[in-house]
């Protein structure tokens, strides 16, 4: 417990004095001075943090014994009423934990405890010299760290990022596909030679990043998969600045140098040729009509396995149409079926044949081989086929983002390539 000592006032400015603390440990009081000298305040910030009540104690309880007879012991931290309990990195049989921390004498037990204890008062301390803020959050934090004000780790500062993204996924705001992203991204930092969970955010630096990059670009990753590494490790950091847990960035500087992924697709006389083949079996005919229905309607893999019979809606002049929200961002896409998709729909009686992607992705390559295309064949581009097909028709960009539910037409510019023959097409309006 502390209380305000006033040693004298500066000058004429009565709203500053010098304090000294009174310490209460054990039962006794021993009057130091911090840091051989008196602390400057502001008298009204001072009453402030010495009204708080703060409290460290120590448990062994029997109910949580394990089998082996052993209990975790446990911190109890007091902090103007608000409690919160932690377990230690030791066990203890309780009757002898008792019985050690009633002796008067010194013991290892006693000694680890107070110095455990000795640690947190010196980081409210450390709180009240600096000017900052000594709560719950920050004390907890201040554990999570290995008991140092010198900063947190990097494990640390991921443990409480993944935590606040976990809860976007709780309330439907990420999927758990994006989250996984984020996940996959810190372990591939965590796996390069410079890094490791223990090391403080301060200590991580803008060599460290671009030495993260050179090494997935070794490792043959494509460029776009490095950007998206990157930027989930950026979102990290921002979030340790955002939150105050951090002020350190090591993106400062860096620029992540994102670049357009090439994408891929199918002419109108290779959908042509994939149309008029006739398949060997029943399994790749099956393939071949959904693979052909990504073509017509530019919906993914994940959201065509998603249709249901009641997706299907009819408008006043009785054209059938699509509308749904997307899997992956949950943005709505609204596609009218034209007659090739229509025809493929009712084939299956509006319940398409569902696969496992990974077989999917399988098959379509020995369609591919049999039509004799080079490209390589994926669940993915027959919507970079349709989205490529249709702004080649010259449909407004907009249009086209509805059908793909994209949020804005910027994502759906990355489907914008012209064909030769469009290219061609427009100069002879001009001749």
């Amino acid at each position: 417990m502390c209380c305000i000592c006033v040693k004298e006032i500066l000058g004429k400015n009565l709203t500053q004095i010098k304090v000294l603390f009174c310490v209460k440990r054990n039962g006794k009081k021993s009057l130091t001075q911090i840091a051989g000298k008196c602390l400057t305040f502001n008298v009204l910030s001072a009453m402030d943090h010495f009204t708080d009540t703060f409290s460290v104690g120590f448990y062994c309880r029997p109910s949580r014994k394990s089998p082996k007879g052993g209990s975790p012991i446990q911190m109890g931290i007091n902090l103007q009423g608000e409690r919160f309990f932690v377990s230690l990195a030791r066990n203890a049989v309780p009757a002898q934990f008792k019985k050690m921390m009633a002796s008067q004498r010194p013991n290892e037990l006693k000694d680890y405890l107070k110095s455990i204890e000795a640690r947190l008062h010196q980081f409210q301390t450390e709180c009240i010299q600096n000017g900052k803020p000594f709560t719950m959050d920050a004390i907890k934090l201040f554990i999570k760290s290995g008991y140092t004000s010198q900063g947190i780790t990097f494990q640390v500062l991921v443990d409480e990022y993944l935590k606040s993204i976990r809860q976007k996924c709780k309330a439907g705001e990420m999927t758990e596909k994006r989250y996984r992203k984020y996940e996959i991204a810190v372990q591939h930092f965590l796996e390069y030679d410079e890094i490791n969970p223990d090391m403080l955010v301060a200590e991580i630096k803008n060599q460290h990043i671009l030495g993260f990059k050179h090494k997935m670009m070794t490792l043959n990753y494509e460029n776009a998969t490095i950007a998206g590494f990157l930027q989930c490790l950026k979102s990290v950091f921002l979030f340790g600045l955002r939150n105050e847990l951090t002020k350190n960035n090591p993106f400062i500087g860096f620029k992540i140098g994102r670049k357009t992924k090439i994408v891929r697709f199918l002419t109108e006389e290779e959908v042509q040729r994939i149309k008029d083949k006739e398949m060997p079996n029943e399994r790749l005919e099956r393939v071949k009509d959904l693979f052909l229905f990504q073509c017509y309607t530019a919906l993914s893999y994940c959201d065509m396995a998603l249709l249901e019979p009641e997706d299907y809606h009819t408008n006043e002049e009785g054209v059938l149409y699509l509308r749904k929200n997307r899997k992956k961002t949950g943005v709505e896409f609204f596609i009218v079926l034209l007659p090739e998709a229509l025809a493929i729909a009712r084939k299956y009686n509006y319940e398409l044949p569902l696969l496992s992607n990974v077989k999917y992705n399988a098959y379509l390559k020995e369609i591919g081989t049999l039509c004799g295309i080079e490209k390589p064949m994926h669940s993915h581009i027959g919507r970079h086929t349709a989205a490529t097909y249709l702004l080649n028709r010259s449909v407004p960009m907009e249009m086209v983002a509805k059908v793909l539910g994209h949020s804005t037409t910027k994502q759906t510019r990355h489907y914008a390539k012209l064909l030769d023959r469009s290219v061609f097409d427009e100069f002879k309006k001009l001749m």
